[in-house]
Parts: structure tokens; C-alpha cells; sequence
């Protein structure tokens, strides 16, 4: 989740930041942070999902990616890391 995440009159997200990477992020399920996914997040955004990750499973990723507008994947075949530079770079050109 956002801790600096606002709403504008609960229709438009505001952020003090630009775009937003995501390594193996999810959806909360905390109780209390549910109003947060009313809304699409209008933000450019990366997701970087592996494929054999045991910690956050891919699943989880997938759907955190559903409330961003335009969505980038760049998915790899390992675990809970981040992907050698080289691996993400290929993936992008």
C-alpha cells in the first residue's frame, strides 16, 4: 500500500511522487486499508513479478496490478529477488 497515498474528493488519486516500482508488491488485506483499491491508481507504474517467488506469489502481484492504470510488467523465472539488471533490460527493448 501507499502510506503517503491521498485522495482528491474519493474520485482522483493524488501522490508526491512521479511513478512508482513495485518488487513483489500486493494488495493489503488488511481491513483498514481496503477503501484504498476503490479507485484505479492514475500513476505510472513497473511491476516486477517472478515467477517461482515462494513469498509473494505471483497471483498476489497480478492482481495488485489490476487498480494501476497502464500497468508495466517485467516478469523474470526466479524467486522473492529483483532480476539482474541485464535480465530486466532485455525484457524492456
Amino acid at each position: 500500500t501507499f502510506p503517503c497515498r491521498k485522495w482528491k474528493k474519493d474520485t482522483e488519486f493524488v501522490a508526491d511522487f512521479k511513478f512508482v516500482i513495485l518488487v513483489a508488491g500486493f494488495k493489503s488485506l488488511c481491513k483498514p486499508h481496503l477503501n484504498y483499491y476503490n479507485l484505479k491508481v492514475n500513476l505510472p507504474s513497473l511491476h516486477v513479478i517472478g515467477d517461482t517467488d515462494n513469498v509473494i506469489i505471483k497471483e498476489r502481484s497480478e492482481e495488485l496490478m489490476t487498480y494501476f492504470e497502464n500497468p508495466v510488467l517485467i516478469r523474470h523465472p526466479g524467486g522473492h529477488l529483483c532480476a539482474r539488471w541485464e535480465r530486466i533490460e532485455r525484457s524492456i527493448y
